[in-house]
């Protein structure tokens, strides 16, 4: 998908990163909540739009679900991928605007910060969403594969983390290969509650689970070496839980006594 005033117009892409959405709007469509809408309704409006213009604003309100990878596409490259987090959504006030227009319909998206720029294997410098075919997806993540393989920071059972680059706001480099191997060690059980989320939702739930760091590593001044023994795979209640104080953040054999003697209670 390309965040662009048509083929070549204003880039709305670095709003729309730097907000965490994905946002989509034609003329016709101004003012018009189409999740209060059946499906090609108005008839009018919709057929004031080009057919690429319809397809492409019917598989972003319809088609798109939750959880789904959008890809981000630039002309020849493609720039950024993300998880979409959210339906679709009407919002007439959006901040992102073009010529005092706000773009209303819109998707909440996660987006990967920090990848390279790769090819685009469709080659195609249109304006439109597109759905990937699964060989164009594999084509990009080998790409991404293949780069990540170059970086000589990784390393087997610990990894360099806590890098900070100047780009618009200090962020704090976190390795993915630490966390995969986190993950896998965890096995799906959350190391406060002890709940299985392997479980839940036919599988589905590992997606709420995620890696804590027992030394917060926003509190580092510079890079440090992080081992596989110093992550902690948590869902995401007990992960705000420890970090509600955010100065004292508790330790999880911490929360863990809290929760028992809630319970106990």
């Amino acid at each position: 998908m390309a965040f662009r005033v048509g083929k070549n117009g204003y880039d709305l892409w670095p709003e729309c990163r730097d907000r965490g959405l994905a946002i989509i709007q034609y003329d016709p469509m101004n003012d018009i909540d189409l999740s209060q809408q059946d499906v090609d309704e108005p008839k009018d409006q919709w057929g004031m739009l080009q057919g690429t213009q319809r397809t492409s604003l019917k598989r972003f309100v319809y088609e798109m679900e939750s959880g789904d990878t959008i890809y981000v596409k630039s002309g020849p490259k493609i720039v950024c991928k993300g998880e979409i987090k959210s339906d679709y959504v009407f919002n007439s006030k959006n901040p992102i605007t073009h010529d005092g227009v706000s773009w209303q319909h819109q998707r909440k998206v996660s987006w990967v910060r920090g990848l390279p720029e790769v090819e685009n294997p469709t080659n195609q410098n249109i304006v439109t969403v597109k759905p990937l075919m699964t060989a164009d997806v594999n084509a990009i993540e080998r790409q991404y594969s293949s780069k990540a393989k170059q970086d000589s920071r990784y390393a087997t059972d610990s990894d360099i983390e806590g890098i900070r680059y100047e780009i618009i706001t200090m962020t704090v480099s976190r390795s993915r290969r630490l966390r995969d191997k986190a993950f896998q060690r965890a096995k799906g059980i959350c190391a406060v509650c002890e709940r299985d989320f392997t479980k839940l939702l036919s599988g589905r739930g590992i997606r709420v689970l995620q890696v804590h760091h027992k030394r917060m590593l926003s509190k580092t001044e510079s890079e440090t070496q992080t081992r596989l023994e110093d992550l902690v795979v948590v869902c995401a209640n007990c992960h705000l839980l420890l970090h509600l104080d955010v100065k004292k953040p508790l330790t999880v054999p911490q929360l863990k006594k809290c929760l028992i003697q809630t319970t106990d209670e």
